[in-house]
């Protein structure tokens, strides 16, 4: 009995627990259930997109997604570049946003314009010229200040 007793506690211990006592399932465990790279992909993009929702803040809650993602036993860090590219275009599309935002799964605008982290800002003239490259959360101000600059 004390053995049984012993291993329920280890493996509460391993698996940490949710409040009301009950397992806590890892982060976006729904998805790893799913054996069909498209539909796991659509089901981690829900998942996620949900995250960023929940939080309010993007620029804030990536950074957190990226880390999370990271230290996930599982295959969603080799293609969390891939998939925030979707999420973002979702969000955007949720949020009315009307500005260019370029997402590409075969990376050539991040390798051209420099990109290495998410969020990344690249404020591009009417000529085509680069005005800036922000990488990282840029506030309100310095944002306005770079649009006047490309206008």
């Amino acid at each position: 009995m004390k053995a049984v007793a012993l291993v329920a506690l280890a493996a509460a211990l391993l698996v940490g627990t949710a409040a009301g006592g009950t397992p806590k399932k890892p982060w976006l465990w729904q998805c790893e259930q799913i054996h069909l790279e498209q539909a796991k992909d659509a089901c981690y993009v829900r998942l996620l997109l949900l995250d960023i929702n929940r939080s309010g803040d993007p620029a804030t809650e990536l950074p957190r997604i990226d880390a999370r993602a990271k230290a996930q036993p599982t295959s969603l860090y080799a293609r969390c570049h891939m998939l925030m590219h979707v999420v973002g275009r979702q969000w955007a599309k949720q949020h009315h946003l009307s500005y260019p935002i370029a997402f590409d799964g075969d990376k050539s605008a991040s390798r051209r314009y420099g990109v290495e982290g998410l969020p990344t800002l690249v404020v591009i003239s009417k000529t085509g010229k680069v005005i800036a490259t922000r990488t990282g959360v840029t506030d309100g101000e310095e944002l306005e200040r770079l649009v006047n600059q490309a206008l």
